[in-house]
């Protein structure tokens, strides 16, 4: 019987790879809540109606064209939709969250963190300050990523989340290995 150690570095790229997929995920799932918030939307405000109609589709749109490559129109979706008046904080905030990721999955950081940033005026979530603290731990201002998990903790749902102690683990343990103190 052989026994196989999996490496550190294997592991990271597991754990690289689970990052991606959650961001993925969780794009997937802002745009089904603003699809969800569509239904539920006034039909008499007819100029809203078509501005928010348009924009789960840009963002599925910019997610597919970043994930398959094409990152150039990815952003040029993004900014399009982003020209639109009278978008709401949510639309805002999904827009610039997109905008982030395909900038992030670039490896454009500091683009990514602006975006992030954006995002986070129009609303501060979990994991829009993790994925701000990812952006930083990746360009090494351990810092800035260590505030943005800080952040991401304190804004980490507890009372009827019944993951929201692992993510909070998760957290604590980004923040040790960049040497500081959750």
């Amino acid at each position: 019987m052989k026994t196989v150690i999996v490496g550190d570095s294997v592991k990271k790229r597991h754990m690289v790879l689970l990052i991606v997929a959650g961001a993925a995920l969780l794009v997937l799932a802002i745009a089904g809540g603003i699809a969800l918030r569509m239904k539920l939307s006034d039909n008499n405000n007819q100029t809203k109606q078509t501005t928010t109609v348009t924009l789960p589709a840009s963002a599925s749109k910019a997610q597919a064209l970043s994930t398959s490559g094409n990152n150039a129109a990815a952003h040029k979706q993004l900014d399009d939709a982003l020209s639109q008046p009278g978008l709401s904080a949510s639309d805002k905030y999904a827009m610039y969250y997109q905008q982030g990721t395909t900038y992030f999955n670039e490896a454009n950081y500091p683009q990514a963190i602006a975006s992030y940033k954006q995002a986070e005026a129009s609303q501060a979530t979990q994991s829009l300050s993790e994925s701000i603290g990812d952006a930083y731990a990746v360009q090494g201002d351990k810092d800035q990523a260590i505030v943005a998990y800080k952040k991401a903790i304190q804004l980490t749902p507890t009372s009827d989340n019944p993951v929201g102690g692992d993510e909070k683990s998760a957290l604590e343990q980004k923040i040790r290995n960049l040497g500081g103190q959750p």
